[in-house]
C-alpha cells in the first residue's frame, strides 16, 4: 500500500450531497516528523526553504492547531513552484485538508495568478488528490479541500478517503505560478489533515449561522464620552442542539469527541461541505463535555457551543 483511495460510506455520501454540515476533529499532528517538514522548493524537491532563521522551530506552527501563527519560507533557491510539505512518520488517512492564516495572495505572481492543490506521496507513488484552487491577487480566505480524489482518472461522483502508507508518506500543498523572486514569501498558518465526521442533518431550529462577537473595553469620560478600545472582533458563535436518531450519526459524533482528545483541542466546523468555497471555522468547544441524552426510545440530542479562534473566518483569512 503506498497512496490509496477508497470510496466513503453511503450515508457520508448521501449527507455531502445534501450539503450537510461536519466536523474535522484529527490534525495527524502526532504523527508528523518535523525534521522533515515544512517548505521545499518542490513538491518533490530535496532544498528545503523554511525560514527559521528569526524563529526558530516556526515548521511546527503549520501543525500545532493554532491558526494564528505562521511558518514562512525563504526562496533562496527562487522557487517558482514551492511546496509545504508534511511528513507523517506512521500511516495515515484523511478526506479533508483545511489551509488557514496563509499569504498566497500578496505573493508575487510570474503571471497568471497562484494556483494550489495537493499531492500525496507514498513509497513510490506520486498522486495528486485534489482539484486546482486559483488564489486571486489580495485573497488570502483559507482555502479548504472537502472532494478529494486521484486526478489521474475521472472524477468520482463522491470524495474520497486517502491513506497514506508503507513508507515515504507526505503530504505536500503545492503552490504553482510564484514569482521566485517575490519579495513577500509563501507563509501558512495552520494545514489541518484529518477526517470528517458527517452529520446527517442540520441543527435544530432556531440555528443562528450568522453569529459572530467580539470584545472590547469601553472608558467613560465625565464629558460623557465613552472612548471604545477593541481586543478583537468578528469571532463566530455557534450553539448546537441536534437530534440524533441513526446509529451511524451516533458513532460520528462520539468519534469526533475522542479524536479531540475529548473536546480539550480545537476541531474544524464546516457548514457547507459540498460548496466550491466552504466555511470551515477553527473552533472550540466552550465546555469539554459530550452531551446526547436521550429524549425517547431511541433518540438523543447532542448539545454543543463552538468559540471560534482565531485567525477569525470574518476577517479573511
Amino acid at each position: 500500500m503506498s497512496v490509496s483511495l477508497a470510496d466513503m460510506a453511503t450515508w457520508e455520501q448521501t449527507a455531502y450531497d445534501a450539503d450537510k454540515p461536519m466536523m474535522v476533529a484529527t490534525n495527524n499532528s502526532d504523527k508528523i516528523t518535523k525534521a522533515s517538514s515544512g517548505w521545499f522548493d518542490a513538491y518533490n524537491g530535496g532544498s528545503d526553504e523554511t525560514d527559521e532563521d528569526t524563529i526558530s522551530n516556526a515548521r511546527v506552527r503549520a501543525y500545532d492547531r493554532i491558526g494564528a501563527l505562521t511558518v514562512a519560507s525563504k526562496m533562496t533557491s527562487t522557487p517558482s513552484s514551492p511546496a509545504f510539505r508534511l511528513a507523517f512518520g506512521s500511516d495515515v488517512t484523511f478526506d479533508t485538508v483545511v489551509i488557514m492564516g496563509h499569504n498566497f495572495g500578496d505573493v508575487d505572481t510570474s503571471g497568471p495568478d497562484i494556483t494550489v492543490d495537493l499531492v500525496a506521496t507514498g513509497a513510490a507513488t506520486t498522486t495528486t488528490i485534489s482539484d486546482t484552487i486559483t488564489v486571486a491577487s489580495g485573497d488570502n480566505s483559507r482555502l479548504v479541500f472537502t472532494f478529494l480524489y486521484d486526478t489521474s482518472g475521472a472524477k468520482p461522483s463522491y470524495p474520497q478517503r486517502v491513506t497514506l502508507g508503507t513508507s515515504n508518506r507526505k503530504l505536500n500543498v503545492r503552490l504553482q505560478n510564484v514569482d521566485g523572486t517575490t519579495t513577500i514569501k509563501p507563509a501558512i498558518g495552520e494545514v489541518w489533515v484529518g477526517q470528517r465526521r458527517q452529520l446527517m442533518h442540520n441543527p435544530n431550529l432556531p440555528f443562528d449561522d450568522k453569529s459572530e462577537t467580539g470584545l472590547v473595553s469601553d472608558f467613560a469620560s465625565k464629558s460623557g464620552l465613552t472612548q471604545r478600545y477593541t481586543y478583537h472582533r468578528g469571532k463566530a458563535l455557534r450553539t448546537i442542539n441536534k437530534s440524533v436518531t441513526d446509529s451511524n450519526e451516533l458513532t460520528a459524533i462520539e468519534a469526533a469527541f475522542d479524536d479531540s482528545d475529548d473536546f480539550t483541542k480545537p476541531i474544524v466546523w464546516i457548514e457547507n461541505p459540498s460548496q466550491s468555497s466552504p466555511d470551515a471555522y477553527l473552533m472550540l468547544a466552550e465546555s469539554p463535555t459530550l452531551s446526547l441524552p436521550l429524549q425517547g426510545p431511541i433518540e438523543r440530542v447532542f448539545g454543543t457551543s463552538l468559540i471560534e479562534q482565531p485567525p477569525f473566518k470574518s476577517s479573511g483569512s
